[in-house]
């Protein structure tokens, strides 16, 4: 009877705390906050559409586009397990992304967005926040991502705009969430994919490659985003990857860092010096002696606190 008795306790154990899936199990990236807010002008709103409609379209075009949405997780283990592991101090095994959409839709007038219904055309967009906690307790990413739709609308009654309007803020939910996903999978990726992915085709995906790089403070990422950053035409891949190699803080990367430096072009520059104050290297010296002549006052103070970090660094 106590054989029995501890077996019966066991698989009542078990049946109230099931045990966690293994670590190889389930998607790489789960969403598991979705927040959606309606910035549309309230007086410009003929035909308001619900904050669930709104929620339930961009949730629908994330999963569209492949990535997995919490809910569902009806006995909320992949939740708790999450949770169990953070407080154990254990990775959770899996990327957690929490998104914040905002949508804008209406009909476009001359003015902006219309408060009346009739001919034009319709316009949505979403402006979407991301938040990536990476699953090797790494700190968290923070990301954008964009989409927008429009189309003509001949129709001069809210019965017809309605489903309109609809229409327009899916398909832009559709387009937010492809770049939702490129990010995502890119951040998911191991060293040498990030790296070639510094070359890839999507702006999105550059930016989140460099930002990940450099999180990783990968040595081995130096020469492919020294080269790339020389001829980035996205201005804020190219910010990040001068950030990325600061993070890295390889001075293999002075050369391709002095060679962007413009005094005309502030905040480049002002990236550019901030990273040289930490990748060093041996030009870095007689490149601040010479900038430290320069006519503009708040040039020479940029250079003068970057000597400053770089003595600190050494």
């Amino acid at each position: 009877m106590p054989l029995l008795a501890g077996a019966l306790a066991l698989g009542i154990a078990a049946c109230a705390e099931p045990p966690p899936p293994p670590v190889d199990a389930g998607p790489a990236a789960r969403i598991t906050a979705l927040r959606v807010a309606d910035a549309t002008p309230a007086e410009t709103r003929p035909v308001p559409l619900e904050p669930a409609r709104l929620a339930e379209l961009l949730a629908g075009a994330l999963t569209g586009a492949g990535l997995a949405v919490d809910p569902p997780d009806p006995l909320g283990i992949w939740g708790a397990w999450g949770e169990a592991r953070e407080r154990a101090g254990l990775p959770r095994g899996y990327w957690a992304v929490e998104v914040e959409g905002r949508a804008v839709y209406g009909r476009v007038g001359e003015a902006g967005i219309a408060p009346e219904v009739g001919p034009g055309e319709l316009k949505a967009v979403w402006t979407i926040e991301l938040a990536l906690r990476p699953p090797d307790g790494a700190p968290t990413l923070y990301a954008f991502a964009g989409g927008e739709s429009a189309a003509p609308f001949e129709g001069a009654d809210a019965a017809a705009l309605g489903p309109a309007l609809t229409a327009r803020v899916e398909a832009a939910a559709a387009d937010a969430a492809r770049q939702v996903q490129a990010q995502v999978e890119t951040l998911g990726q191991d060293e040498a994919a990030l790296i070639e992915a510094v070359g890839a085709d999507d702006p999105l995906v550059r930016r989140a490659a460099a930002e990940r790089l450099g999180m990783l403070r990968s040595p081995a990422a130096v020469p492919a985003l020294s080269a790339r950053v020389q001829i980035e035409e996205d201005r804020d891949a190219q910010l990040r990857m001068i950030g990325a190699l600061a993070e890295i803080g390889d001075d293999r990367a002075a050369e391709a860092l002095i060679a962007l430096a413009n005094p005309r072009d502030r905040e480049l520059l002002r990236a550019v010096i901030d990273a040289l104050s930490v990748v060093g290297g041996a030009r870095v010296g007689d490149f601040f002696s010479i900038l430290a002549h320069h006519d503009d006052a708040d040039v020479r103070l940029l250079v003068e606190q970057a000597r400053l970090r770089l003595e600190h660094h050494r």
